[in-house]
């Protein structure tokens, strides 16, 4: 047997992440927490890693798109409409 003090605070802290896990008893939690659990709780771990994981490849992706439309769509900067005039007056002066 294991026997350890906690502040209140700490007490309240894991009395209401035990409630929230739905262990039976703040014991049950400590022992999840410690030793992981038959249900599996590394599993349900790496299952929330791989879920977010392929969000954030999803996200990029479509980040990279939406970036590529902006640039495709995206008016000409200052210097490039100069330069573009610039040019189209010496081809008309060479016409």
């Amino acid at each position: 047997m294991i026997s350890f003090r906690v502040s209140e605070p700490e007490f309240e802290l894991l009395k209401g992440k035990s409630d929230a896990e739905g262990a039976r008893s703040i014991s049950d939690f400590v022992r999840l927490v410690l030793c992981g659990s038959a249900m599996g709780s590394t599993d349900r771990v790496d299952k929330g890693l791989h879920q977010l994981t392929g969000q954030i490849q999803q996200l990029s992706v479509e980040l990279r798109r939406a970036t590529e439309l902006l640039e495709t769509s995206r008016p000409a900067s200052p210097e490039a409409r100069v330069m573009s005039a610039w040019s189209s007056k010496s081809e008309q002066q060479a016409e």
